[in-house]
């Protein structure tokens, strides 16, 4: 049994489509806690975890008109996951570099316009 009970995939992905508001509450909250849980791992950090999973639905939300209805909700629901932890690790690695850029800067001197 899928998501959606016996709902072709093909079906699920018409309703989300149509922004059906009781398809997007069953997907978030069949999928909120292992979509969570999966960012949890890569995060080690509940309050990311947190916002990498809202992250993942609401990319979910802007690219449901590319799925093709070929693969389930939950195949493309976790491809999209993964590609928001790649960006929130990417966000991470430039906010460690933009504190080593920072403590390698001389102070400034009012002196120079």
């Amino acid at each position: 049994m899928n998501l959606f009970g016996r709902v072709e995939p093909a079906s699920q992905v018409q309703r989300l489509r149509r922004r059906e508001r009781a398809a997007w509450d069953r997907l978030v909250t069949e999928q909120n806690r292992r979509v969570y849980n999966l960012h949890l791992r890569v995060t080690a950090n509940p309050e990311a975890a947190g916002d990498v999973a809202q992250e993942t639905f609401v990319a979910a939300d802007e690219v449901i008109y590319r799925v093709g209805g070929r693969s389930t909700v939950e195949t493309w629901l976790y491809g999209g996951a993964l590609n928001c932890q790649r960006d929130w690790r990417r966000r991470q690695g430039r906010q460690e570099v933009v504190g080593e850029i920072e403590e390698d800067l001389p102070a400034a001197d009012p002196t120079v316009e």
